[in-house]
């Protein structure tokens, strides 16, 4: 008899709770707790376990990929390009180069050839 009676109440023990009284109040409750959270990952933490923290490798791994795919643009006619740097033109100094898309762990790096204004001008005309 006695094992059965600690078997129920065991059991009794495992079973959910009872409804609330208040079920507004207690769906509230979770939200706001859940907000705290969400708010704090958000915000940022000091340790390497932070969202912001784990997505960045990530996101600069993916912002690298799609960087690569753009074509070589050169600004300037095919005969004038060793005189062309990037720092040539000033609307250019915050764009980023193919060195700085070559930097990082995965070294992605695109291989699409030069393409001149004078070939863009062509294509366009044609």
């Amino acid at each position: 008899m006695q094992k059965l009676l600690t078997h129920a109440r065991d059991a009794l023990e495992k079973m959910p709770r009872e409804p609330s009284d208040q079920p507004v109040s207690e769906v509230l409750e979770i939200l706001h707790k859940f907000s705290r959270d969400l708010e704090r990952e958000m915000d940022g933490v000091a340790d390497d376990n932070g969202l912001l923290q784990r997505i960045l490798p990530r996101k600069e791994a993916f912002r690298r990929a799609i960087r690569v795919t753009a074509p070589d643009f050169v600004p300037v006619e095919k005969s004038l390009d060793d005189q062309y740097t990037s720092s040539s033109f000033s609307f250019l100094n915050n764009e980023e180069t193919k060195d700085d898309v070559r930097t990082g762990k995965d070294n992605i790096l695109s291989v699409s050839k030069a393409i001149y204004i004078e070939e863009v001008s062509d294509s366009a005309n044609k």
